[in-house]
């Protein structure tokens, strides 16, 4: 379906929510939920000490209170300020409030590529007690959420809710002004990536009161990615040689595996992107690399199976073609390296469902293949 009817058929939905809110289409704090912060505008808390940024490597934002209209300007004054850097770590704990607001908020979360979570700062728990309510994110908190490059799932307590959908009485509203406001959301929601069905859910709650998702629906639906962003699989020619390369963003960093096709064999390489210096030392410091299928070690070598490459930790074997025949179903690749005291390893693991299809016809692609006539001197210390 394209975007102009995708934002029709959701009208229906989207205009009986705002309707729902308030008298004023646009701005006005849910039902109820389970617990709230304090009834007061939205609060902004920066935490960037040497602590937190030597844990961290990055500020934690803490965002608590009422969504008001103000808040969009006091966080993104923050950000041009440089208080609030790009990738930084925004906690939230709201109610909802003022839903352009909130709209705008997530449009500051995308724009700095930032990794957003449902929570309290410790020193808050620690401050409260442990009789003190979890976090909550609802209502125009939502769509906050929706706008982080980065949305981790809420654990333990912490709660995210969305409203029921109907008609309330019309004439409480312009029809008008509320269809445009639906038509912005649902804009808003293709532009962060979320689809605007998963509102649906929110039909088997009664009139006024707040659907709960757990974080295992959230991530099924799409609404968390717990700091992943979709993996992608794409052929690459390099100096001749066919690749299929599997890169995924994370908040950590760009993690990569290659698959190259050698007639009867494979280069097979992963690249752990974490920065030139960050790479010398976690190969300085490993004393075994080795890859996982199904989170099972293979492949295992000892110290010198790595080597800092350009801006990776990159881990190299070459192996049979048939190492691709168990990849079409497994549930998942990862490459890492053990530290030197055994307590501690470094890389990463790549779920594979979503590219199964692009992993069955490379394979399919590899056994007629000829072998490549030469191999290019050096190419070991390429880069995909």
């Amino acid at each position: 379906m394209d975007t102009q009817g995708y934002r029709t058929a959701a009208c229906g939905f989207f205009c009986a929510l705002l309707l729902a809110m308030s008298d004023h289409a646009l701005a006005q704090t849910a039902p109820t939920p389970l617990s709230t912060p304090k009834d007061l505008p939205l609060s902004i808390t920066v935490d960037d000490s040497a602590l937190t940024l030597m844990v961290l490597l990055v500020p934690t934002v803490y965002l608590s209170g009422i969504i008001d209209s103000g808040s969009p300007a006091r966080f993104e004054a923050l950000m041009h300020s440089g208080k609030i850097p790009p990738g930084a770590i925004v906690l939230l704990n709201s109610p909802g409030g003022d839903l352009v607001a909130g709209l705008a908020l997530g449009r500051l979360f995308r724009q700095g590529e930032m990794r957003v979570y449902i929570s309290k700062p410790y020193d808050v728990v620690k401050q409260e007690g442990s009789g003190a309510p979890a976090a909550i994110c609802v209502s125009a908190c939502a769509y906050a959420y929706f706008g982080g490059l980065y949305r981790m799932r809420p654990s333990g307590d912490h709660q995210f809710g969305i409203h029921q959908f109907y008609l309330g009485n019309t004439h409480t509203a312009d029809v008008g002004a509320i269809q445009q406001a639906s038509g912005e959301v649902v804009s808003y929601l293709h532009e962060m990536g979320i689809n605007p069905d998963i509102f649906r859910l929110a039909s088997t709650a009664d009139r006024n009161q707040v659907v709960w998702l757990t974080g295992e629906q959230m991530l099924n639906a799409g609404l968390s990615n717990d700091g992943k962003e979709p993996l992608k699989a794409s052929y690459k020619l390099v100096e001749g040689h066919p690749y299929l390369v599997l890169e995924q963003k994370t908040f950590e960093g760009t993690h990569k595996i290659a698959f190259q096709c050698l007639g009867e064999q494979m280069m097979l390489t992963s690249y752990y992107m974490v920065g030139h210096d960050r790479a010398e030392e976690i190969v300085k410091r490993g004393t075994r690399s080795y890859f996982e299928v199904n989170e099972r070690p293979v492949l295992i070598q000892p110290k010198d199976g790595a080597l800092p490459l350009n801006l990776s930790v990159a881990s190299m074997r070459v192996v049979p073609i048939e190492f691709l025949r168990p990849l079409q179903s497994a549930e998942s690749i990862g490459a890492w390296i053990d530290d030197m005291n055994g307590t501690h390893r470094y890389g990463f693991t790549i779920e594979l469902k979503s590219v199964w299809p692009d992993i069955q016809d490379y394979y399919k692609n590899c056994l007629v293949m000829p072998a490549p006539k030469r191999q290019v001197q050096g190419e070991r210390h390429g880069t995909i």
